[in-house]
């Protein structure tokens, strides 16, 4: 699959255009990149929190926006005009 790991100097803002799920990593197509983006070991710290009951759970939907500011460990979700955050961990450096 053609993606990028999620670095502290990524940025990216779009809505989700596709979105594939392999065991815990997701990877996300925005409408406006070429590749697709690969998250892995992150965790929602909103409050209130995005609710991920059930066996299994799809955390990111077709017209979700997902945004992360460049020099920041955090990803944020915007969907129905609510806002989630998520802490991305282990981002690489250059």
């Amino acid at each position: 699959m053609n993606s990028y790991e999620i670095g502290l100097n990524s940025e990216f803002y779009g809505e989700v255009n596709q979105v594939y799920n392999q065991k815990s990593t997701y990877y996300l197509r925005l409408s406006n990149q070429a590749k697709w983006i690969r998250l892995e070991n992150f965790y929602n710290n909103s409050e209130p929190r995005l609710n991920t009951s059930g066996w299994f759970v799809n955390l990111f939907y077709k017209g979700d926006i997902v945004y992360k500011n460049k020099n920041s460990s955090q990803m944020h979700l915007i969907r129905n005009n609510e806002k989630y955050s998520f802490v991305l961990e282990n981002l690489n450096q250059p």
